[in-house]
């Protein structure tokens, strides 16, 4: 159903089933916490009628599909008004992740949305965007890992330090490069009142993709809507990224174990085609991938031990810290160096 929707693909439906009340359920559980609902009812809506599930239950995925298209109006109206307003102060906020990488899908506003998150292109922009929000009187929440974050009608706003998570210093120095050489394009964004965001380059977007799950598969855990993001921007935009930089960066950052694991999988389990990818990787096993996004979901939100870690900061600062250590043998494996090195950075930043 999810491979359905994210292509608008009908033959992924050709040989599905009938299930029974219970296996719908099942579905509609899975699809919310991986915060793929949109897509999966864009699946489910290629089936023929005798195949589909119970009235009951397609009432409750289109409303659910369009509480999802609703709150994404809004982001965008909120994503507009922010940009506009750093804009006007002289500023030029980069739209990470989120809406930018919606515009790859095909029906854009079908993408569950979560927060605004926006990057400065240098460190005196950002202290400037954050002194002008506490002179104009909003609430900024500063992070151990050096972001800080807000909310502007309803909506979380999260301000990076950098627009790639990686560590290694040679790869950081690349990824400036790249952002120099092929600064930041301007796309419209559905819904925003006809406004125009910057968003990082394909280039770029690729690599940053690449290291976000990354750093959500080492730490908490990473869900299906990432992975969907990094398929349908490697698709849509493959004759505008230049595998060769996104090929080194990687190699820079110690991490093209890693990213022949995530290979492997956008072609496994999302469908991706192999032509789509940014540059050639060996295929390998992509089933320690999926365990981590089956346990958890949306990162890692509903891993059975979550409920235990929400109960007071400091004990969520050692649990998030154990994660990590959890899942050192994975990190091993794949990204010994970044991992090593997020890990460490992580640890400083909490305590």
């Amino acid at each position: 159903m999810l491979r359905a929707g994210l292509w608008e693909a009908e033959k992924e439906v050709a040989d599905f089933r009938e299930l029974d009340v219970t296996e719908w359920d099942d579905i509609y559980a899975m699809a919310r916490q991986q915060t793929v609902r949109g897509l999966v009812y864009a699946g489910i809506c290629m089936l023929p009628d005798e195949l589909m599930p119970a009235d009951s239950q397609l009432m409750r995925w289109a409303a659910a599909v369009e509480g999802v298209e609703q709150r994404n109006r809004h982001m965008n109206r909120v994503l507009g008004k922010v940009c506009l307003w750093f804009e006007s102060q002289g500023l030029s906020p980069v739209v990470m992740k989120g809406q930018g990488v919606a515009q790859c899908y095909e029906q854009p506003l079908q993408r569950e949305c979560g927060d605004i998150d926006l990057y400065f292109a240098s460190a005196e922009e950002n202290a400037e965007a954050c002194r002008l929000l506490k002179e104009k009187g909003v609430s900024v929440s500063m992070h151990a890992d050096g972001s800080y974050s807000y909310v502007v009608d309803g909506v979380s706003v999260e301000h990076h330090r950098q627009l790639v998570d990686l560590t290694a210093s040679s790869a950081c120095a690349a990824i400036r490069q790249l952002e120099g050489k092929c600064g930041f394009p301007k796309v419209e964004a559905a819904a925003s009142g006809e406004k125009s965001i910057r968003i990082p380059s394909p280039t770029e977007d690729v690599i940053l993709q690449n290291a976000h799950i990354l750093k959500h598969a080492l730490g908490w855990g990473v869900g299906l809507r990432q992975l969907c993001d990094v398929a349908r921007l490697c698709h849509r935009r493959k004759e505008e990224v230049n595998g060769k930089e996104v090929e080194e960066v990687c190699r820079l950052a110690g991490i093209t174990d890693w990213t022949s694991l995530l290979h492997s999988f956008l072609i496994d389990y999302m469908g991706m085609p192999e032509a789509s990818l940014p540059f050639a990787t060996r295929h390998i096993s992509s089933e320690p991938l999926l365990h981590r996004i089956l346990r958890g979901g949306n990162f890692g939100q509903h891993r059975k031990d979550m409920d235990k870690a929400a109960s007071g900061p400091l004990k969520r600062k050692i649990h998030t810290a154990c994660s990590f250590a959890q899942n050192a043998a994975f990190a091993l494996r794949y990204a010994p160096g970044e991992g090593a090195r997020t890990f460490w950075t992580l640890l400083r930043g909490q305590f």
